[in-house]
């Protein structure tokens, strides 16, 4: 009887599995259609954007061989169509690198509003931020003190990576606009850090001298002399990059270069620089 009972038992298991293999196979299936065509399309995407990049990075490449050549006006004209329809790593190198053509130009509002659009363009923190800092510097001459603060105070918070460059230019644009006790906190902390290029410190330590002492010097002949020169325009991107570390390197390289060659932006033109220190010695 026990055998019975058990082969009975068997059979109710079996029934029960296979009636339930007939109510579940279909979304079973279903579910197995979907992961695959996930997969596909996900594939899909990345073979869409690996082409896109390469046409990209062809483009990019004429347009900057054009520009090599001193054909300037077709270059432009090749970053602009580029900065429309590229990738977003290919759109920022694009537009800065017409803002280095405006900047040929001695056009620093429409450089400006170029770096303003990469900045928006990059998904990079580092380029994103390199482009935010030079527009400021770019605009460090002409716009009202309030602009220049609302442009570069975000750029000293904690983390961003162009923090210590950010709060020199804030105190310049603070020495330019007469705030020279708003400066000196920013002076004290540039002064100090270990996080400064020696070009900055000394530069720092040659305004705090300046405010200490009380003498009747032009503060804003000194903070333009130091934020004013002009940046060289944008350097190629090396070979074998990816568009994210080019753009990132370019922006870095871009911010970065100035705390080498006498101020916060990159390059100067040795003619704009003996101009500006005949009109105020540079700390």
């Amino acid at each position: 009887m026990a055998d019975v009972f058990y082969e009975v038992d068997e059979q109710l298991r079996s029934a029960r599995l296979k009636s339930l293999f007939r109510r579940g196979w279909p979304s079973v299936a279903g579910l197995l259609a979907l992961v695959m065509v996930a997969a596909l399309c996900v594939w899909a995407w990345r073979a869409h954007e690996a082409a896109a990049e390469g046409e990209n990075s062809q483009h990019y490449a004429d347009a900057m061989q054009i520009l090599s050549a001193g054909d300037t006006k077709n270059a432009d004209a090749k970053f602009a169509a580029l900065a429309k329809d590229a990738t977003p790593a290919y759109r920022a190198l694009a537009l800065m690198q017409q803002a280095g053509i405006r900047m040929k130009a001695d056009d620093a509002a429409g450089a400006a509003a170029l770096l303003d659009q990469a900045a928006n363009a990059s998904h990079d923190r580092i380029t994103s931020d390199g482009a935010k800092l030079r527009a400021a510097f770019l605009l460090m001459d002409g716009a009202p003190y309030d602009q220049l603060r609302a442009r570069l105070e975000p750029l000293t918070g904690t983390g961003r990576p162009f923090r210590m460059l950010a709060r020199e230019g804030l105190a310049m644009a603070e020495l330019a606009s007469g705030r020279a006790a708003q400066a000196k906190g920013d002076l004290q902390v540039l002064s100090l850090s270990s996080d400064v290029s020696d070009a900055s410190r000394a530069r720092a330590e040659a305004a705090l001298a300046i405010i200490q002492s009380g003498a009747g010097v032009n503060l804003t002949a000194i903070a333009k002399a130091a934020v004013g020169l002009k940046p060289a325009p944008p350097p190629v991107a090396p070979a074998g990059l990816t568009p994210e570390q080019a753009a990132a390197l370019q922006a870095q390289a871009q911010a970065q270069g100035g705390a080498q060659t006498g101020g916060p932006q990159a390059g100067a033109a040795p003619a704009d620089a003996s101009a500006q220190t005949s009109s105020g010695a540079q700390p």
